[in-house]
């Protein structure tokens, strides 16, 4: 895998055309890393004074660390205390649905990357603030990513939780008014990951987080797919480096289970890899396709009924095996019965499809639509491109078909880990899953193979297979 800390503030030199920079100027993932923050501080930022953001739950993890460590080196922090909701239940109350395998469930008083908690950074900034400290795990560091993005203020990450992929990332997740959408961040100065921390963090979280690098594999393909299909561009050292972080997670599930320090090591790091890697190509495409599409559809759902949400990545973990079992049954098609499939293929008017969002995403139909609607084909224009999936089917089928791995083989490796592998986990039935699998696509513009399912005719006759 690639040296972690050496990719910090390098330029690379690139095959793809295209200059890439690593723009975070520091990045440890070491045991004790966190007292180095000082030295790592005064290097990057001309000021003393910090804003540390962090939950009670965080701030006991490591934001009380942080701030002894700093104050005692001579530098100024206030603290940002983002209050949880009161509940009167959590999900550590609710058992996993079998032996062995984490809860898939955030707490019930988990913190929203939602309007309420931006103000409540920024009713704590203070005039004199020179830097930012993001003290948590995907949500606290996607606010202050947002925060600092709008402000100017940088900021150092400093994760509580193996949890997520976006430590890297230069995009954040919001949810506002129950739709899921991706708006502009920027990227921290650092990234501190204190492995004694890691390795205490809740097994739930570090089951989310290799949930959402074993999605990796399905997005991987998406993009390859494309890239072969429409000639999308692809950066080969991005690709591998993305590959190579998942391998890597991937070689000892068991040792993320049981908390081994190289083992969460190698979680975190390729985690944080997988934002640099989206950072290299400007867009999440090398570490989000179908899975997460799958994912964003079950969390507006649940947000809509107000029901207790799955971790993100204990979602995108479920979905892979389901993304990677329409895989593989496309990939068992010759030529011949994929050109049947075009030349049978009957267009799909603007106003059914229309009908079928409404029908799938209730209140939020207008906010889809509006998201979705740019790459809508003229009923000629869809004709054509089932022909043109049909021809490039040898190309697809033989550059991709090697590369999908086992469904099976991907449920053993989520369930060696203690990561959650079946829709039934998260309360999903069949009947919720088979309208993801028609209707995720809906949520992105990206080309993905559930896109390329349905301009062939065959997705919904592929996701009733996929179900059983």
């Amino acid at each position: 895998m690639y040296d972690i800390s050496d990719l910090a503030g390098r330029s690379i030199e690139c095959d793809c055309g295209h200059g890439h920079e690593v723009l975070i100027k520091h990045i440890e993932v070491e045991s004790g890393a966190i007292d180095n923050l000082p030295d790592v501080c005064r290097k990057l930022f001309t000021g003393g004074n910090a804003l540390l953001i962090a939950d009670d739950n965080t701030y006991k993890a490591a934001g009380a660390k942080v701030y002894k460590t700093l104050t005692n080196h001579g530098f100024d922090a206030d603290i940002c205390m983002l209050k949880r909701p009161s509940v009167e239940y959590g999900a550590d109350e609710m058992p996993a649905s079998q032996p062995g395998i984490a809860s898939p469930w955030e707490p019930a008083d988990a913190i929203a990357t939602d309007e309420r908690s931006i103000v409540r950074i920024m009713v704590a900034l203070k005039p004199d603030i020179s830097f930012l400290l993001a003290v948590g795990s995907g949500t606290i560091n996607d606010l202050v990513r947002f925060v600092s993005s709008r402000t100017g203020i940088p900021y150092v990450s400093i994760p509580t939780a193996p949890s997520v992929d976006g430590y890297a990332s230069t995009v954040v997740p919001l949810l506002m008014d129950g739709f899921k959408r991706t708006v502009p961040g920027t990227y921290p100065a650092a990234i501190i990951a204190d492995t004694d921390v890691l390795c205490n963090a809740p097994s739930s979280m570090i089951a989310a987080g290799f949930g959402d690098m074993v999605g990796k594999l399905t997005a991987l393909l998406d993009w390859k797919l494309s890239h072969i299909l429409d000639g999308e561009y692809l950066c080969q050292t991005s690709f591998d480096m993305m590959n190579s972080a998942v391998q890597k997670c991937l070689s000892d599930p068991s040792g993320i289970r049981q908390r081994k320090p190289d083992a969460i090591k190698a979680l975190m790091e390729g985690l944080i890899l997988s934002g640099v890697a989206m950072m290299l190509v400007g867009n999440s495409r090398p570490a989000s396709g179908s899975e997460h599409h799958m994912a964003h559809y079950w969390e507006m759902k649940f947000s809509q009924k107000g029901l207790e949400q799955p971790y993100h990545g204990a979602k995108v973990g479920i979905a892979t095996p389901v993304i990677a079992s329409v895989y593989k049954k496309l990939m068992d098609m010759d030529e011949a019965q994929i050109k049947a499939m075009a030349d049978a293929y009957t267009p799909i008017s603007p106003s059914v499809r229309r009908q079928r969002i409404a029908d799938a995403f209730g209140p939020l139909t207008d906010e889809v639509i509006a998201e979705s609607s740019s790459v809508w084909l003229s009923e000629d224009a869809q004709k054509q491109r089932a022909q043109h999936i049909a021809a490039r089917w040898p190309a697809i089928r033989d550059a991709l078909r090697s590369s999908v791995l086992d469904p099976e083989e991907i449920k053993h490796l989520l369930a060696s880990a203690g990561a959650a592998y079946s829709a039934e986990y998260i309360n999903v039935d069949a009947g919720l899953l088979h309208q993801t699998l028609l209707n995720a696509m809906y949520i992105r513009t990206r080309y993905t193979i559930l896109r390329l399912a349905d301009d062939i005719g065959c997705l919904e006759g592929l996701a009733g297979e996929v179900i059983g």
